[in-house]
């Protein structure tokens, strides 16, 4: 909501209307994008989400960030592993990690792979725009299987393995600062 000042002869009335960047986007908007056949994608951005712990989806902070349910994180994971790639983070090198080594980064407040997960959870959760735009999600069919994308520039490329899409790289590719 919005502070609206009205001035009349009488003197100054103060109304609050809705303003259009306070509205919600609605979870259907942010994955418009995304075919129904994809929608296992969907399902952990909104695990993801889950994650942050709070509504307002304004300020990232790491440290009110949790993966309650790290097993069914692990389990979006492509079986030989994931590839993280930050573009701001160890002169953009990746980082591959097992799901193994993964649960037990995402245990750990700090670790490349925590930040790198809740970043992409902290966008998703965004419900308010302008910020939310950077949640809307694009798809691009590969030959095995599928890239989601944000605008705010993540990118995970999902791999077809025994009937399912598994994760198996999360990448940032947006240098800080543009």
């Amino acid at each position: 909501m919005k502070w609206l000042r009205l001035h009349s002869a009488l003197g100054v009335l103060l109304v609050m209307v809705p303003c259009a960047f306070s509205q919600p986007i609605a979870p259907t908007q942010k994955v418009a994008g995304v075919p129904a056949k994809y929608g296992r994608t969907v399902q952990f951005l909104q695990l993801l989400a889950k994650s942050q712990g709070r509504s307002d989806g304004t300020t990232f902070r790491e440290r009110k960030t949790s993966f309650p349910d790290v097993n069914r994180l692990v389990s979006f994971i492509s079986a030989r592993g994931v590839t993280i790639i930050d573009v701001n983070e160890n002169g953009g090198k990746s980082l591959v990690l097992s799901r193994t080594q993964l649960g037990r980064d995402l245990k750990r407040i700090g670790s490349s792979a925590f930040d790198s997960f809740a970043y992409v959870g902290y966008i998703f959760a965004m419900p308010y725009a302008p910020y939310a735009q950077y949640s809307r999600l694009t798809c691009q069919p590969t030959r095995t299987g599928v890239i989601i994308e944000m605008p705010n520039g993540h990118r995970l490329t999902w791999q077809r393995e025994g009937g399912h899409l598994q994760l198996r790289k999360l990448e940032y590719l947006r240098l800080e600062g543009d």
